[in-house]
Parts: structure tokens; C-alpha cells; sequence
């Protein structure tokens, strides 16, 4: 995922998913396009914009098993977003998105997953309690642009892990109800032990913020 649209986390996802692929003729890797609302990887893995069905009608119930197709590598398989929907949340928090799961658990040895901005929408900081870990690409320069006067935060994660998106969510609601910046860094580190740990995630997580 990301902090916000454009800083390049689908094509994060699918230059992985290749490299993986090309590197390790062996496993088997599965990417999932969870950005029902704005979806992207059948664009830049050269399926254009064909109608296929995909995650979105699995969750829906309309089809019975995911349209899991074929990539360029034999070991590479895509399940597109498939329809865009709005009311993803329900549809990833499903028990139709656990089953989808425990089977990629069970099939392949790598699946990568390209979801929503987390700083627009919670579907990440669900599909993040289902996985093995989290990855938050950052486009500084673009936020250094944006904000030339930001300074750039830093706090132990103690490896955190998928669900450290959920405290990404935490900290935009503790924002919202008035708290200054400060404050919710104080909140982050007292609190981070306290989410339950599913995998490791870098130790550094960078929070870029306005000037004082």
C-alpha cells in the first residue's frame, strides 16, 4: 500500500511479482489486485482494460472460485480487481476473503497484494491482518515537493507487522479529534506493542508531517 494515490505502490507490486517470478522458476506466486476502486495492475501487466472477472465478483458470490489467470511466467498467476466497487470494505472483511486466503496459503509460496491508499480508505488495514507482512511505499521527493517546509518523523516499529495499519488508522482519527502531531506520536509509541504482532515489516517507519 501507500499513504496516498501516485506514489507508485502497483507498480511496487507488480515489478516484485515479476522479479520473484523471474528469480525463482520454482515457487509459485499469486498477485492480487485488492484496489477494487481504483485498479491498476491489469493495465500495467498488459491485460488493457478487458472485462474479466476477477476479486470482486469471487467476494460477491458471483462467481463460485476466483478468475485466476495466467501472466508472460509460467510461475506468475493474476487475479484482477475485476469490477470497480465502492463498498470494498465489506467485501475484503468477508469470510469469502479469509477462504481466498487459506487457500493462497496453502497453494503458493508468495502472494503480493496491491491495495488502496491507506490514507483514503481502511481496506488496507484490513487485508493487512490476513497477511505475513506490510509494505508502505513512500514517494519523499514528491512529499518534499509538496511540503518543502516537512520534517521527517522516525520511531522504532519494533517490526511491527501487517497490522501496523491499523495504527496508521488510529493516528488520522486521533488528528481528526484535535490532537496535535506530537501528541500522536506519543500515542504511537505507547501504544505500538499493544497490536498484535503477524509478521515482520521493516524496523523504520518515516511519518513526513507540515512544519512545526
Amino acid at each position: 500500500t501507500s499513504a496516498f494515490p501516485g506514489e507508485g505502490k502497483t507498480s511496487v507490486s507488480v515489478n516484485l511479482a515479476y522479479t520473484i517470478a523471474m528469480n525463482s522458476p520454482e515457487s509459485k506466486i499469486l498477485i492480487i489486485d485488492a484496489d477494487m476502486r481504483s485498479p491498476r495492475v491489469s493495465a500495467l501487466m498488459g491485460y488493457g482494460d478487458q472485462k474479466r472477472h476477477g476479486l470482486s465478483e469471487y467476494l460477491a458470490g458471483i462467481d463460485e472460485i476466483p478468475n485466476i489467470i495466467s501472466s508472460v511466467h509460467s510461475n506468475l498467476k493474476v487475479l484482477l480487481s475485476g469490477a470497480q466497487n465502492v463498498n470494498t470494505p465489506g467485501l475484503i472483511a468477508s469470510t469469502r476473503m479469509q477462504t481466498l486466503m487459506s487457500y493462497c496459503d496453502k497453494y503458493y509460496d508468495y502472494v503480493i497484494i496491491d491495495t488502496p491508499p491507506l490514507g483514503s480508505v481502511i481496506d488496507s488495514a484490513i487485508v493487512s491482518k490476513q497477511c505475513d507482512g506490510s509494505v508502505i511505499v513512500i514517494a519523499s521527493n514528491e512529499i518534499i515537493k509538496e511540503y518543502p517546509d516537512a520534517n521527517i518523523y522516525c520511531f522504532d516499529s519494533k517490526r511491527m507487522s501487517g497490522s501496523f495499519g491499523l495504527l496508521v488508522v488510529y493516528a488520522l482519527e486521533l488528528q481528526k479529534e484535535g490532537k496535535t502531531f506530537e501528541e500522536v506520536i506519543e500515542w504511537l509509541e505507547n501504544n505500538k506493542s499493544r497490536v498484535h504482532q503477524m509478521g515482520p515489516i521493516d524496523d523504520l517507519t518515516f511519518i513526513a508531517r507540515r512544519g512545526q
